[in-house]
């Protein structure tokens, strides 16, 4: 769930990628719908975890981005799309925001994503 101060979201992750931290797959702005959904779809297709979630270029997406250790300034990034909290509602928008979540907490995230997915975590309702 993300919290603003204005609403509350559901995130439903679509993706987890290794990427480094000068890729252009930290890429937030595009020349149309077409563009962002290949964009979309590199990060479905190369998926770390298979969530059985699709990503759409009409859809919010939000991208969190921490450090991770396979290589030098490697960074492990979620990929989820927002929804309306409690009713599954997809917002619209071509927006997506960038969250470092800070070094402190790199492998210990990588290592809760993998066990939330392992354990069908995301199932919950």
């Amino acid at each position: 769930m993300l919290i603003t101060p204005e609403k509350k979201y559901d995130v439903q992750v679509f993706g987890v990628v290794t990427i480094a931290a000068d890729s252009d797959k930290y890429q937030y702005s595009f020349s149309g719908k077409d563009d962002k959904q290949s964009y979309l779809d590199w990060i479905m297709a190369n998926s770390e975890i298979n969530t059985g979630v699709t990503a759409f270029s009409e859809e919010k997406i939000v991208m969190l981005s921490t450090c991770t250790y396979e290589f030098d300034d490697a960074r492990l990034v979620v990929y989820g799309k927002l929804c309306r909290n409690g009713g599954g509602q997809v917002m619209e928008t071509g927006v997506i925001v960038i969250v470092d979540l800070g070094h402190e907490n790199c492998q210990m995230i990588k290592e809760d994503v993998e066990s939330f997915w392992r354990a069908g975590s995301h199932l919950q309702s």
